[in-house]
């Protein structure tokens, strides 16, 4: 029987011609995966960092956005206090202004309190309050503020959510652990890149013994054509060729399934590294989208901010001075509804004085009269008994024939206006 050896050294070349061929597509995928493992393993601190950074950025503009609601609400509580305090103040000099208006002066009975003041200075300072009222509500009403927020929160929302959803995928990568602490990192692929070492040493085995086997055929097929080789080993020679070649179909499959496995682990890991590498594009460009954010939308949101509340600041300092000039006219209208009822009180009191004078002066007269009039009898009855006896030249005559001395009380009455007692009453009601 002819030995084919010639068949197995053909069969041996080309099986360890598609062997090589089929390591080196797995060694290709292995190059390849290496070099882009490679790149990643460089980029994977800078994501890391950037996505901490980013986090970090994030927690400021919520800080930011958070600060400037409570700096918002604290303007808008001020000026809600001012307000009702400006109202409070208009209403009190309004009812103030009111009681002079009701209060008619009660010494010629026709005017009243209010004409005695200058109206254009309350008038301009009522009208200069509705505006300043107007100014603040409009500043601070849904057209302005509320929708600078609105913006803001939108943005800042936005923001979040694409910092969520890049954290999200950092996950999926295995980038971070689930605590979030950017600085763990568990590589994804270590793994696969173990298996496909073990692997690889397969094929490095399978495929030195397909080169050996080569080798094989080609020494047997010269010491079987050598005639001087002893034929028991020949025979025994033969044996081995005819094992290793039933062996080949069964080694070859096993390579093609080990090269599919590297191939497919390779494929894996690097579809992988190119969801890395999409995951740090979207990083770069959300850096650039953030950047562009805080250099354009965020600073002219603060200056807005910064506009609204300096004015609305300016608003409020007036409606202050407002507030004192209101609370200052109450105060002095008060104080002259008080002067004009003292006033009563004190023509009142006045009045009292006349008639304190009038009776001790009337009181007096009587007195000096009586005494007048006894004054008089006790003349009349001493010149009836001694006026014949005397001498003329004893005193002076006019001594004995004087008159009683004539008394003249002269009292100049205040003028006063009358007043009636339901006046002088609501005045001293009023003063308590």
């Amino acid at each position: 029987m002819a030995i084919p050896v010639a068949q197995w050294v053909a069969d041996a070349r080309a099986k360890l011609t598609l062997a090589e061929h089929i390591c080196n597509d797995a060694n290709t995928y292995i190059t390849t995966s290496n070099e882009k493992l490679q790149l990643r393993n460089r980029k994977v601190p800078k994501l890391l960092y950037f996505l901490d950074a980013l986090q970090q950025q994030i927690q400021l503009l919520t800080v930011i956005r958070d600060s400037l609601v409570l700096n918002l609400n604290s303007v808008m509580e001020r000026r809600s206090a001012v307000r009702s305090g400006l109202l409070r103040d208009v209403d009190r000099l309004q009812n103030t202004i009111s009681v002079m208006k009701n209060t008619t002066v009660v010494f010629d009975g026709e005017t009243s309190l209010f004409d005695y003041i200058s109206e254009a200075g309350i008038e301009d300072l009522f009208a200069d309050v509705e505006q300043n009222i107007k100014e603040i509500d409009s500043l601070v009403k849904g057209n302005r503020t509320d929708a600078l927020l609105i913006r803001l929160s939108s943005d800042l929302d936005n923001l979040n959510n694409e910092m969520n959803t890049l954290i999200s995928k950092a996950h999926d990568l295995r980038l971070l652990d689930d605590q979030d602490d950017l600085d763990e990192f568990v590589d994804p692929i270590t793994k696969l890149l173990e298996i496909n070492n073990e692997l690889e040493n397969e094929m490095v085995g399978m495929l030195t013994g397909f080169n050996n086997h080569y080798d094989q055929c080609e020494k047997g097929q010269k010491l079987l054509e050598d005639p001087s080789f002893p034929e028991d080993e020949k025979e025994e020679l033969v044996t081995v060729l005819e094992n290793d070649v039933e062996d080949l179909p069964e080694v070859m499959r096993s390579l093609k399934s080990t090269g599919d496995v590297i191939t497919k682990n390779c494929k894996e890991v690097i579809k992988i590294l190119d969801i890395f590498e999409t995951l740090y594009g979207l990083v770069e460009k959300f850096i650039d989208e953030l950047q562009q954010y805080g250099e354009q939308k965020l600073v002219v949101q603060l200056n807005e901010f910064v506009e609204i509340n300096s004015e609305v600041g300016r608003k409020l300092e007036a409606s202050e001075i407002h507030k004192a000039s209101l609370a200052q006219y109450n105060d002095d209208f008060q104080q002259f509804i008080r002067s004009y009822y003292s006033l009563i009180v004190e023509v009142d009191r006045r009045a009292q004085v006349n008639q304190q004078l009038t009776m001790a002066i009337n009181n007096f007269k009587a007195t000096v009269n009586s005494i007048v009039d006894n004054d008089y009898e006790k003349r009349l009855e001493f010149l009836d008994k001694h006026g014949d006896f005397i001498p003329q030249n004893l005193i002076d005559p006019q001594i004995i024939n004087s008159t009683t001395p004539q008394i003249e009380i002269a009292f100049d009455h205040e003028p006063l206006p009358p007043l009636t007692k339901d006046a002088i009453q609501t005045a001293k009601k009023f003063l308590r």
